[in-house]
């Protein structure tokens, strides 16, 4: 389906972004409850003051496909080849994101 497609493609557009290094201990997602949590958002997309975007300072708390699934949900649901370059807020935070800000968790 749609959200199994748009899953796989908003994992693609994470891996492009680089790693997040972080000394914290990783923990279960809070959104599946069962992976743990493997991205980080930190803005990318532009200068720090530039832009929708804020930097979010929350601690890495989700696995990529619960945060695809927020994002999508975000997202306009009659125009899904759009969704990627739509922005949503952070589920904790509110702070706006992209997908440019998104990254994996340095191992």
């Amino acid at each position: 389906g749609i959200n199994a497609e748009y899953g796989v493609a908003f994992t693609e557009e994470v891996r492009r972004n680089g790693v997040y290094a972080s000394a914290r201990e990783r923990v279960e997602c809070i959104g599946c409850l069962v992976a743990p949590s493997d991205v980080k958002i930190s803005k990318l997309c532009d200068d720090i003051n530039v832009g929708d975007c804020r930097h979010c300072l929350c601690r890495p708390m989700w696995c990529v496909q619960c945060m695809a699934k927020w994002f999508a949900n975000r997202q306009d649901q009659g125009a899904p080849e759009r969704w990627l370059s739509g922005k949503a807020p952070c589920p904790t935070c509110r702070s706006k994101f992209c997908m440019r800000d998104v990254q994996f968790l340095a191992d």
